[in-house]
C-alpha cells in the first residue's frame, strides 16, 4: 500500500473498530454491529445479505484454501482500513432495461419517448453477470450506435 494513500486521505488507518469509526465519522455502535454481522456470516459460510460466494463464478474468483467459503473472510485483525466508495456503473449486473433500439422500457414494457440507455446503464445482454473486463465494450457501442441512430430518424436526421 503506498504510504501517499494515507497520507493524501484516500486510505484510513485505525488500530479499533472504535476509532475507525471516529476517522470516518460513522456511528461506533453500527460499525461494530455491522462487522459483527459480517463476521457471521464469514464464519457460517453464507452471506444473507448479498450472497458473496453463493455461485460457481464468484467462487472462481476467490481463495479456493479458504473455506467454509472461498469469498468470505471474518474482519478481525487489526490494523483496520477505510475508502471513500463512490456508485458507479461499471458492471452493473442490472440496468435500465431497453429495446433492440437502445429504448429504455416503463414498467408496462412501453418505451419512454426520448429516453435511450447503452453500455453499462443498461441491462446487459448477457443478463445478470459479467464476463470479464472488456466484456461490456462491444454489446455498450453496437446499443450505443443503434439508439443514436433510432434518435437521428425519430429526430428526421437521417432516414431508416
Amino acid at each position: 500500500m503506498p504510504r501517499e494513500w494515507l497520507d493524501g486521505g484516500f486510505m484510513i488507518k485505525a488500530a479499533s473498530l472504535r476509532e475507525l469509526a471516529e476517522k470516518t465519522g460513522l456511528n461506533a455502535d453500527a460499525l461494530s454491529a455491522t462487522i459483527d454481522r459480517f463476521n457471521a456470516f464469514a464464519r457460517k459460510g453464507v452471506d444473507e445479505d448479498f450472497q458473496r460466494g453463493g455461485n460457481r463464478f464468484d467462487n472462481g474468483w476467490g481463495d479456493p484454501f479458504h473455506g467454509p467459503n472461498p469469498n468470505l473472510g471474518t474482519l478481525e485483525k487489526t490494523p483496520f482500513y477505510a475508502i471513500r466508495i463512490w456508485p458507479g456503473d461499471l458492471g452493473t449486473k442490472g440496468g435500465l432495461l431497453t429495446d433492440g433500439d437502445g429504448r429504455v422500457m416503463d414498467r408496462e414494457g412501453q418505451p419512454i419517448a426520448g429516453l435511450y440507455a447503452a453500455g453499462n446503464s443498461a441491462a446487459s445482454v448477457m443478463g445478470r453477470c459479467y464476463p470479464g473486463p472488456g466484456g461490456t465494450l462491444g454489446p455498450g457501442m453496437v446499443y450505443a450506435w443503434l439508439a443514436m441512430r433510432h434518435a437521428a430518424v425519430e429526430h428526421g436526421e437521417m432516414t431508416p
